[in-house]
């Protein structure tokens, strides 16, 4: 990124309101009443936060792995007879580690532009470098995209392209990250 963008702070009480309402969110999926969890801490990178997810899962008697790029991952699948015991131990980990706010909230404009612009300077030429198949889709203008980014279906999205391709998946997103370095598009 070659400009920098502003990123909204958040109040101590801005923090603690987002947090109560992404956990009442995520308690929807539960069979039962969410249990009271206290915060351990905020995680501040999408990376930061599969990894304190895929720990507290394989703690909690899930193993898993985090995403390369976020989420994280069981390999093997969990049994679907152990999906409410999984969806309770999802809502914990979250609760201990809540992601900030700016990790899950809809891009910004400005961060749309910022993406639109890495994918075409930066991470589609390192995915040619690294001999990974590119769809012969042409990419719409950067004002086209910014402005309908959240209408419908996204039929250009360069990160899923590296997504399952093949066995070097996550070896192609170390060499070509699929979004722009965290400090500019979240803010540090």
């Amino acid at each position: 990124p070659d400009e920098e963008i502003s990123h909204r702070t958040y109040t101590d009480e801005e923090l603690e309101e987002h947090r109560d309402a992404y956990l009442e969110k995520r308690a929807q999926v539960l069979t039962s009443p969410p249990p009271e969890v206290d915060l351990i801490r905020r995680t501040t990178t999408l990376a930061d936060d599969a990894s304190a997810q895929a720990t507290c899962l394989t703690e909690a008697g899930f193993p898993a792995d985090p995403g390369y790029d976020s989420g994280v991952s069981f390999d093997p699948p969990v049994p679907g007879s152990q999906e409410d015991a999984l969806n309770l131990a999802m809502y914990i980990c979250v609760a201990q580690y809540t992601p900030h706010p700016a990790l899950v909230t809809d891009w910004t404009p400005e961060q749309i532009g910022m993406a639109w612009d890495y994918w075409n300077e930066a991470f589609i030429p390192c995915l040619r470098s690294e001999g990974v198949s590119i769809p012969d889709v042409d990419p719409p203008s950067r004002q086209t995209y910014i402005d309908s980014f959240f209408k419908g279906p996204r039929e250009w999205y360069p990160p899923v392209w590296i997504a399952s391709r093949d066995d070097r998946e996550y070896e192609v997103a170390e060499e070509c990250p699929p979004m722009p370095p965290h400090k500019y598009f979240y803010g540090s």
